[in-house]
């Protein structure tokens, strides 16, 4: 296992239903934590399982608009 942390940046701070569809992500084979924290989303995962634009694309399909932090 790899584990990795990615850093997205998120329009604000999430509303209960976003961090509910969020929480979904939790079943994800390969994601192992989600913090979400101001404008700030971490996603630490299984980098062996998965890559960044996966893990991206899941967390947009939630119906969030996250970019990738610099």
């Amino acid at each position: 296992m790899t584990m990795v942390e990615l850093r997205l940046k998120i329009p604000r701070d999430l509303q209960e239903s976003e961090l509910e569809r969020l929480r979904g992500l939790s079943t994800v084979y390969g994601i192992r934590k989600l913090q979400a924290e101001g404008e700030e989303l971490r996603v630490e995962y299984d980098a062996t399982r998965m890559n960044e634009a996966e893990v991206l694309t899941l967390v947009r399909e939630t119906g969030l608009a996250a970019e990738l932090t610099n």
